[in-house]
């Protein structure tokens, strides 16, 4: 069975170091993380639960445990991959998430954990 961990550290990037940021379980991820990134954490990597996340000694590069971008969306979570050469960090990403988002009709909705949802979901306003 695979583990994944999720990283939410703003200024990560895709040659981040695993050992320099907070790992989080799925079940333990802030509820405004929105966008984030999934490694795969492998057999031999060591990790330490410290209260909500987790951290390793391992010093790979995220790229190198299978990093992947994750965007919720209608509740559920849709998987990204990204470009070889994408050295962004997760804030720039996140925040050409949201513009594409936007474009696309879609506004962030942080109040129920839903994420990105239709900004017209036909709710009746009163």
């Amino acid at each position: 069975m695979k583990r994944y961990r999720y990283i939410t550290d703003p200024t990560a990037k895709r040659r981040t170091a695993l050992n320099t940021v907070p790992l989080f379980a799925n079940n333990q991820l802030p509820a405004n993380a929105n966008v984030c990134f999934r490694v795969c954490i492998h057999k031999n990597t060591d990790i330490t639960l410290c209260g909500g996340y987790s951290t390793t000694h391992d010093t790979r590069r995220l790229e190198e445990m299978g990093l992947v971008l994750r965007i919720r969306k209608n509740g559920g979570w849709e998987t990204r991959a990204l470009m070889p050469d994408d050295n962004r960090n997760l804030k720039t990403i996140a925040e050409a998430v949201a513009k594409e988002m936007a474009d696309a009709g879609y506004v962030l909705d942080s109040t129920d954990g839903e994420g990105f949802v239709p900004a017209d979901d036909g709710k009746e306003e009163d």
